[in-house]
């Protein structure tokens, strides 16, 4: 689902006041769905290869290989956002921002005569 650019914006000022942080909450609450859906393919297999057990001993390790490698790509992610700040913060036009914070997503999206970065068109 598309977020509102008014949510968006304060989501910005937020992280603006509080900083970047990196945090393993976050990442585990981002990826459970994803995680639930690998798993729940597992225990397919798992049922329909149970009378086979060598299988349910290899798919196991390939189920935690998955995992792994899924929360590590997702931890490198999101420590690149977090190094990336410093960046964005640069040469975000923190009044836009604002400006798009406090007016509704209406009276945005009639608001075409200047660029983001606030010159005339």
């Amino acid at each position: 689902m598309k977020q509102p650019d008014r949510q968006r914006a304060r989501r910005l000022l937020t992280l603006r006041q509080k900083g970047p942080q990196f945090r393993w909450h976050y990442l585990l609450r981002s990826t459970t769905l994803r995680l639930t859906v690998v798993a729940v393919a597992f225990a397919c297999a798992v049922a329909v290869f149970a009378p086979h057990e060598a299988y349910v001993n290899r798919m196991t390790f390939l189920f935690v290989g998955i995992l792994l490698g899924r929360l590590a790509r997702d931890a490198m992610w999101l420590k690149d956002v977090v190094d990336g700040y410093p960046f964005l913060e640069r040469v975000l036009d923190w009044k836009r921002v604002e400006q798009m914070a406090a007016v509704g997503d209406n009276e945005l999206s009639s608001d075409t005569s200047t660029s983001p970065a606030g010159e005339q068109q």
